[in-house]
């Protein structure tokens, strides 16, 4: 067994460092912000006007404030390095662009995460975000186990072969349900460390 991670909602706290950058650029609370669960516009406000305003372009998911601000969701790194010591840690693999490749990795670097790749494959288009599967990833270093949020990205790893875990983060919770129910096989884990207590239940039974 070799382990991929996705980071952003499984390793990485991206809404709320997205919430809080959102409220300094309008100069609002924080607590004023309403996180809709939606993937694409993930907050609203009680004035439509500023809701108008709190629709991030992909660009805004990039900005260093927003990666570097971000915390690392609870005892996600701590599972992380069970699966490191254990040897099944291969990859980490996240739909952000190659641009932010040194932002993702300071982050890392910065919470002592275990040092393994990271492999970048998104896009700063929105036309091609989803062009390369992490499949193609996986494949490089023999990754046979991929823990991840996204339905989408679920499906597509599946139909390469590649074993899913899906974190079910309150982003895209709704449509998370629906594709769960549509494909009760993929398994289902509330964070991080309930994942990797699965892998290493899987690990063991293969052993």
């Amino acid at each position: 067994m070799k382990v991929g991670l996705d980071l952003d909602n499984c390793v990485v706290g991206i809404m709320a460092s997205a919430r809080e950058a959102m409220a300094r650029d309008l100069s609002i609370p924080v607590s004023d912000i309403i996180e809709t669960q939606i993937y694409w516009e993930p907050f609203t406000h009680n004035d439509p006007q500023i809701a108008q305003k709190l629709k991030p372009d992909l660009a805004f998911w990039d900005r260093e404030d927003v990666l570097l601000g971000a915390p690392a969701l609870p005892d996600a790194i701590e599972a992380a390095h069970r699966l490191h010591d254990a040897g099944l840690l291969a990859c980490y693999i996240t739909r952000r662009p190659n641009a932010v490749a040194h932002l993702t990795q300071q982050w890392l670097d910065h919470r002592s995460a275990p040092p393994v790749p990271t492999f970048h494959v998104g896009s700063t288009d929105k036309d091609d975000y989803f062009a390369q599967c992490k499949s193609h990833a996986c494949k490089k270093l023999g990754v046979t186990h991929m823990v991840d949020d996204q339905p989408h990205e679920a499906c597509s790893l599946s139909e390469a072969g590649i074993n899913v875990i899906l974190i079910d983060a309150p982003i895209g919770r709704a449509n998370r349900h629906e594709f769960i129910a549509a494909n009760p096989h993929i398994p289902v884990a509330a964070n991080l460390p309930l994942a990797v207590d699965l892998l290493f239940d899987e690990h063991k039974r293969a052993a």
